[in-house]
């Protein structure tokens, strides 16, 4: 499978980046000038690897294969602040090692693998407790992508067990106001177009891999209900009131999972002492990116990137 780092067949999502980098380099402005659908950070690295040498293709492969390196390495980094065994340490680095082999093209076709590498080192940070870097990174993940503001709430359950509330609240604003200071001159230079990004994930219907388009498809086999399949936002998706009902339903029931996982957490680690605790931390991280993937109303297969 070498051929998925250098094959030269532009992707459709990787067309996307390649054609907001040009619109970047030839004097646009993102979200101003032209609607993008992702945050700023996300907007750089497509202008990033513009100016990488060679094919825009394959110069995003080779980008997501450092953020696969790098994310291997904080994967492993981290396993042996927890203490594990090297035999352990080597299975958890394999998992990143071998994750091509899983997921093929999705690696080297998608920027997710920049979330995930930054949310391994982030997790780092937070076992080693080097808070400052911790929320540093929480932010530039956001930037990349919205996902890991999921992780805020856990992430200040776990400073204020190991510090206090006080320092935990200072950092998780300190992270909040990096990502405003990436997102605000854009909406400056156009609210409505930086809103774009945010609304654009608000109104796409349940995609149809999502669990709540499954559970319609179910009760239209079952019950005969009525469907309507549409393919819009680069996607394909089950419209109507009652899909869309099921889509908020989904979008509630992923509130109370991330919700419910942070309050996990929280019991978990008040009867812990370190280094015992830094486990249940992990824990809960991976059981919120799970939550994440498996209640959003939205499940794009590159989102499976985010379980590593």
């Amino acid at each position: 499978l070498v051929s998925i780092w250098t094959q030269h067949q532009i992707n459709p999502d990787v067309w996307l980046y390649f054609k907001d980098a040009g619109q970047i380099v030839h004097g646009a402005i993102p979200y101003r000038d032209f609607h993008i659908e992702y945050p700023p950070g996300a907007t750089f690295i497509f202008w990033l690897t513009w100016w990488i040498p060679g094919n825009y293709t394959t110069a995003f492969s080779a980008l997501m294969l450092v953020c696969l390196c790098v994310c291997l390495l904080g994967v492993i980094a981290t396993a042996r602040a927890l203490g594990l065994s090297p035999i352990r340490q080597a299975l958890a680095g394999g998992v990143i090692a071998f994750s091509p082999l899983i997921l093929g093209s999705l690696v080297q076709a998608r920027f997710d693998m920049a979330v995930a590498a930054v949310i391994a080192w982030m997790l780092y940070a937070a076992v080693t407790e080097r808070w400052k870097l911790m929320w540093v990174l929480l932010a530039a993940g956001i930037l990349i992508k919205l996902v890991p503001v999921a992780l805020l709430p856990l992430l200040v359950i776990w400073q204020a067990h190991r510090v206090d509330w006080r320092a935990a609240i200072r950092g998780a604003i300190a992270s909040l106001v990096i990502v405003a200071a990436g997102i605000v001159p854009f909406a400056v230079l156009s609210p409505s177009g930086t809103w774009y990004f945010i609304a654009y994930n608000l109104r796409r219907p349940p995609q149809l891999e999502s669990m709540a388009s499954n559970v319609y498809l179910v009760l239209h086999m079952v019950a005969h209900t009525h469907l309507t399949i549409i393919e819009n936002y680069h996607s394909e998706g089950v419209s109507g009131a009652g899909p869309a009902a099921l889509g908020v339903v989904s979008t509630v029931l992923l509130v109370a999972l991330v919700v419910g996982c942070a309050i996990w957490s929280a019991r978990r680690l008040a009867s812990l002492d370190p280094p015992h605790d830094a486990a249940v931390m992990i824990a809960g991280a991976a059981a919120t990116m799970v939550a994440l993937t498996v209640a959003g109303k939205v499940l794009s297969p590159q989102y499976m990137i985010w379980l590593l």
